[in-house]
């Protein structure tokens, strides 16, 4: 099934079908929707969408879509917002300027406001249920460390129990450290200055924390005092934290060490997913108690580009970029034959099927679109569905994209959907009408 546009229900397009994506025009099975993009209708009478932040993405296990998008209004002044997608409605997380933000499997959001309602200070926001509450505001006591909070950092957060995140701390005896709610207050996990266990030094510009559905956490901290392990990803499952995995070990799919790692995230179980590199590959890596595995690699076969491999893979933003199946999105540029056009894409991996390729840049098939996933738009995420969140662009217009594999779509009825019309130009107003065509599939022929 090739893909073309199809208008969807929230006024922006879709990229109905799934592109080609292995030898023989195999199919990805993914169905692709634009959720938002600019210079399309915003979510807000008289707005349009105008730019879209490239540090956060969560996709809910339901579909919904959180982004923080700037629009701009009929009288030229502008509002940057969080933002949730759901069943083709757009609305307002957060009224307050948001920073960072992520969100757990169920939606439940963890936002950082500036300022938060009531105060000058920026601070933490849960968003749960429809209920509003503060976590955390700069300027708080900092538990342990002495001094005050400073700049405040959401975790990659669970469904449930306590909050945890990464701070700054002012005229303390540390400068940093990663903390978690504890009744009416907080407790540190770790601080800059406190002896790293597991290890014969202490920890050091300590952040990145995730925390999985049951409470599980995960945080990367560079180490002093040990020059055996310069910097480690540490999980606590409830009994203290411990290294997984560290700088110096030994690289699965490679006969190399882990030369840098960051950006944990964990799964209930305590799986870790992170991203490394080594000598001279880089790539993704899941983690558990007893080993660890190799999930995608540079040099590893690209599919859906055939004579193609991963290049450089794209460090992950700081969001949910692993589910409870192990799957793993991430974003890669390929290897480029001679002659031939830089191409990238969205992939989803693990250890349990082959790799699939979920969006190609290239062509589309009207000749005079372009479908760009560069390195300027790395946002990814993914559910426990298989759903993935992605940013990419038409041309030149940024936009943020929903990816669902086909198994989970309804069947569409044949040629009454075919027929569609895409707005997008200069000002927001050429018209190209696309029909479905099997023969036609975005990205490379």
């Amino acid at each position: 099934m090739g893909r073309g546009f199809a208008l969807a229900a929230s006024g922006a397009f879709a990229l109905a079908g799934a592109m080609g994506s292995g030898p023989g025009g195999t199919q990805s099975g993914y169905d692709i929707v634009s959720i938002a993009m600019v210079g399309q209708p915003g979510p807000e009478p008289d707005s349009t969408y105008a730019a879209f932040d490239p540090n956060t993405l969560a996709v809910s296990s339901s579909g919904d879509v959180i982004f923080v998008a700037r629009i701009r209004y009929a009288d030229l002044s502008v509002s940057e917002r969080l933002w949730r997608y759901s069943g083709g409605t757009t609305e307002a997380v957060s009224l307050a300027w948001p920073g960072y933000a992520t969100a757990s499997p169920s939606g439940r959001v963890l936002v950082m406001e500036e300022p938060i309602p009531g105060s000058l200070q920026p601070g933490l926001v849960l968003y749960d249920g429809g209920v509003r509450t503060t976590v955390v505001a700069a300027g708080d006591p900092a538990p342990e460390a002495g001094g005050s909070f400073e700049f405040l950092y959401p975790a990659i957060i669970g469904d449930q129990g306590p909050i945890a995140f990464s701070a700054s701390v002012a005229g303390g005896s540390s400068t940093d450290g990663v903390f978690v709610e504890s009744g009416a207050t907080y407790r540190a996990v770790a601080l800059r200055g406190r002896p790293a266990p597991g290890t014969q030094g202490s920890y050091d510009d300590v952040g990145d924390a995730a925390q999985a559905n049951d409470g599980t956490l995960a945080y990367v901290s560079s180490i002093v005092g040990d020059s055996a392990a310069t910097k480690a990803i540490f999980v606590d499952s409830g009994d203290g934290p411990a290294p997984r995995v560290r700088i110096g070990d030994p690289a699965p799919g490679t006969s190399e060490t882990f030369t840098w790692i960051n950006a944990p995230v964990v799964t209930d179980g305590a799986e870790v997913a992170f991203y490394a590199t080594t000598g001279a590959h880089l790539g993704y890596f899941l983690s558990t108690d007893d080993e660890i595995r190799a999930i995608a690699l540079s040099g590893d076969a690209a599919p859906g580009a055939p004579g193609r491999a991963f290049g450089y893979l794209q460090p992950p933003p700081f969001s949910r970029f692993v589910n409870s199946r192990g799957e793993l999105v991430f974003w890669a540029e390929l290897s480029t034959p001679p002659g031939q056009q830089i191409q990238s894409g969205i992939f989803v991996a693990s250890t349990s099927r082959e790799t699939q390729a979920v969006a190609l840049s290239g062509p589309a098939w009207d000749d005079f679109s372009d479908f760009y996933l560069d390195y300027g738009h790395p946002l990814v995420a993914i559910n426990d569905t298989g759903q993935v969140a992605f940013g990419g662009k038409i041309n030149i217009y940024d936009g943020i994209f929903l990816a669902t594999p086909s198994q989970l779509v309804p069947a569409l009825s044949p040629p009454a959907l075919a027929a569609v019309v895409l707005l997008l130009a200069v000002g927001g107003s050429v018209a190209l009408r696309a029909q479905r065509s099997p023969s036609r599939p975005i990205g490379p022929s």
